[in-house]
């Protein structure tokens, strides 16, 4: 059915009359008259009782059935440019944000918290994994943006840098490294993040640097198990400072003094986006403020 004739049909129905149909929609009488017609002849049905001049026009009991019809998707029609509207207009909607574990727990919520503060409305939903979680929760519409460490894998996603995290290289408070060699660090057991974490791909690039080939590791799927396991002496690790530092500040961890060639490198944290797929004004908006407020950091 050509809902262009349906919508003419709604509006003489709802006038009775040709003439204001016409005004209404903007168009000519001749031009409602052609629209009813096709209408009647694609159906194979009468749905108007043409009137006498000054008579209103009837409905018949086909044209009853379907302006029936026609209210209700013309109401839908207009629930969703209402609920369209609102949405532009950050009054209304759902923003879902998927994000790798260390930016979920410690750079993330105090964003969303402000975001939340501007825009109470909209409603936020936070899920969280791995960096190769978030790539694919993306790639499939499952959530609007994403934030991860280290560089994206995809290329269908782009990525922009939007903080850089400080990395910390630590070790039981107990245990004292007067120096550093690369034997002494290859003998080393290391705790790991598992494959497919940034974490995980910052310490297999410092790996690469040094030429490290560590022959002993124990696999952790968070920081922070990490963080507890080299305080109770299981190895060392390259993990974020910031999931570091309530340790070191209690004295249960330290970082190593080593020479700066050995000193781990910042990790960028990427906002990621789909290449091509529009954003939603509540995605843009959430990321014009997480660089707004980022920059002014800087």
């Amino acid at each position: 059915m050509n809902l262009n004739s349906l919508r003419v049909f709604y509006h003489v129905a709802t006038k009775r009359s040709f003439s204001l149909a016409a005004q209404s929609l903007f168009i000519t009488q001749p031009a409602v008259s052609k629209s009813i017609r096709e209408l009647e002849n694609q159906t194979g049905l009468a749905l108007l009782e043409r009137a006498a001049k000054g008579k209103v026009i009837r409905l018949t009991e086909p044209g009853q059935v379907l302006y029936a019809h026609a209210k209700e998707v013309f109401a839908i029609e207009k629930a969703a440019e209402e609920a369209l509207k609102a949405r532009a207009g950050l009054t209304q909607g759902k923003l879902t944000l998927g994000a790798s574990s260390t930016v979920a727990n410690y750079w993330l919520t105090q964003y969303m918290a402000e975001f939340t503060r501007q825009h109470p409305d909209i409603s936020l939903e936070l899920i969280v994994g791995n960096s190769a979680d978030v790539e694919n929760a993306l790639a499939h519409c499952h959530i609007d943006i994403g934030f991860i460490e280290g560089e994206c894998t995809r290329p269908d996603i782009h990525a922009k840098n939007w903080l850089n995290e400080p990395m910390v290289l630590i070790n039981a408070a107990k245990t004292n490294w007067t120096s550093i060699s690369a034997q002494q660090l290859n003998n080393a057991t290391w705790l790991l993040r598992e494959r497919g974490s940034g974490t995980r791909s910052v310490v297999d690039n410092y790996f690469l640097q040094h030429g490290l080939k560590p022959q002993n590791s124990i696999i952790f799927g968070s920081n922070e198990s990490i963080v507890n396991g080299v305080a109770n002496g299981l190895g060392i690790a390259i993990v974020p400072q910031v999931v570091a530092e309530s340790l070191i500040k209690i004295g249960q961890i330290t970082p190593l003094t080593v020479p700066p060639q050995w000193l781990p490198k910042v990790r960028p944290l990427f906002s990621l986006t789909f290449k091509g797929r529009p954003l939603s004004p509540s995605a843009t908006s959430f990321l014009a403020q997480i660089q707004g407020k980022t920059n002014n950091q800087d």
